[in-house]
């Protein structure tokens, strides 16, 4: 026991008190008239400290509460405009102390601003969206749960163009006790979001179905945990089905905890399918475990995205054990991709354990899974092509006929990195307009395309080597399906 001189504010919060102070953050059990108190209690006095692991009690008779306001709510008026018109606030413009609602409307926010918590397209049928532009800045408390897009068909969606968020409690995207549909989006084209003291929480309707999406094409995301698809209605009435997907493309993103892709609970009727997609030369760290939950009511998918760079890399770092289930995927978006190298690294592991095993991997004619060890310490996830799938090595001026092949790789020799390159595909369509969309999706993925040949279909690609050997891999069978490749000629 021991006597301290504090100031201490005590702030209401789910399962009692969080409390801060000159000494040490803690939680603090109320009992009596305190405990059904709802205010903010700024207390200094003398008193008595007892420390039991991280629990403290404090001995309230020898306190004196000062009460401050209560906590209050503003809501938007459902208009469009910027975020710091006060007149459309119902309670006036938003501060620490108050609750932000925005069932409606289109807001812009490209100033200071800060808020007790926030709930976006929350209201039954309606929806709201919140734009932060590069100069805006919003700073939410650690009072409560945060949510966007979580009312019975309600729509909330955050653009985040830069700036900074800094959110102190968890944000649930796309539902939370929505009993109908549910739809929350997230996107971040720069700046800075972290969400600290929570996590960030996706597909989490927990009494009716969600779509939930947070894509991350640049900029900076640090979580305390990410929680894509943990929860889903565990009921017995009807079959709802949250759709939970994280998305990056660019930037990086840090995950202080856990990152948990899929429900572990194999109760009731509900359904969460969960998806993690990582786009090329993106980073993702993760400090705590990283766990995939994967059985017949939750379906995990973790996706790579190939292009002429390669993959992005998920890396769990120190002592993280790594739990392997469900889907492992990888995109090529048009089908066919020009890399260097044979082989890909998709996940880095530290000092913990992986375990388990994806349950379906990507065209096993074409790549094969395994583990390497980096280090005595570390070990790797790659994606390696099949030796069985190389159909041709091919340089400068040789040309190569084989069966119509919709799976298969050959290697280029004798470019030059940073140079341009052209080989011509010789293809076998089942129909014009099918050859057409692969043309069109073959532009979209980079390439330069042109019609060689009409009568045989030959499409000429060109690009720029990013090494002096590139690997053109081919999958068809998804993105473009009835053709088939039956020849290469440089």
């Amino acid at each position: 026991m021991m006597n301290n001189v504090a100031q201490v504010e005590l702030n209401r919060v789910s399962g009692g008190w969080s409390c801060a102070s000159n000494l040490n953050p803690m939680r603090v059990p109320l009992t009596g008239a305190w405990a059904h108190a709802t205010s903010t209690l700024r207390l200094m006095n003398f008193f008595d400290l007892k420390r039991t692991s991280k629990v403290c009690t404090v001995a309230l008779a020898l306190l004196v509460p000062v009460v401050a306001s209560a906590v209050s709510e503003t809501v938007w008026s459902g208009a469009n405009g910027p975020w710091s018109t006060a007149t459309e606030w119902s309670g006036g413009l938003p501060d620490g102390a108050k609750n932000v609602s925005i069932p409606q409307g289109e807001v812009e926010l490209n100033t200071y601003a800060n808020a007790r918590l926030f709930q976006i397209g929350c209201e039954a049928g309606k929806s709201a969206s919140l734009t932060v532009e590069p100069g805006g800045t919003l700073e939410i408390g650690s009072a409560g749960n945060s949510r966007l897009g979580a009312g019975d068909g309600s729509s909330g969606t955050i653009l985040q163009k830069g700036g900074s968020v800094v959110v102190g409690n968890n944000v649930y995207i796309g539902g939370f006790r929505a009993s109908g549909d549910a739809k929350g989006a997230y996107t971040l084209l720069d700046g800075t979001l972290r969400v600290y003291r929570g996590d960030l929480v996706l597909g989490g309707n927990l009494t009716g179905s969600s779509v939930s999406r947070f894509e991350q094409q640049g900029g900076e995301v640090e979580l305390r945990g990410l929680l894509i698809g943990s929860g889903r209605y565990l009921g017995m009435k009807g079959s709802p089905v949250n759709e939970a997907e994280y998305v990056i493309t660019g930037g990086s993103l840090r995950v202080i905890k856990e990152l948990t892709i899929g429900s572990a609970s194999t109760d009731g009727n509900g359904s969460v399918n969960a998806m993690l997609r990582i786009g090329a030369g993106t980073d993702i760290l993760v400090r705590g475990n990283v766990v995939f939950n994967a059985h017949d009511k939750s379906h995990p998918t973790l996706s790579y995205i190939l292009d002429s760079t390669g993959t992005g890399t998920l890396r769990a770092v120190n002592t993280a054990d790594v739990s392997l289930a469900g889907t492992l995927q990888l995109e090529m978006p048009a089908g066919l991709t020009a890399f260097a190298g044979d082989s890909l690294s998709l996940l880095e592991a530290g000092n913990g354990k992986v375990s388990g095993e994806f349950s379906t991997l990507p065209a096993p004619s074409l790549w094969s899974l395994e583990s390497k060890a980096i280090d005595k310490k570390r070990s790797a996830l790659r994606l390696t092509l099949n030796p069985q799938a190389r159909l041709v090595s091919l340089g400068a001026g040789e040309t190569a006929v084989f069966a119509a092949s919709t799976t298969g790789y050959a290697v280029l020799t004798g470019l030059t990195a940073g140079e341009p390159y052209q080989t011509t595909l010789s293809v076998q369509a089942d129909s014009a307009d099918g050859l057409d969309a692969w043309v069109t999706s073959l532009k979209e993925a980079g390439f330069g395309v042109e019609v060689a040949d009409d009568q045989t279909n030959a499409l000429t690609l060109s690009g720029t080597a990013s090494a002096p050997t590139l690997t053109l891999a081919w999958d068809l069978a998804v993105r473009a399906p009835g053709l088939s490749v039956t020849g290469i000629s440089r």
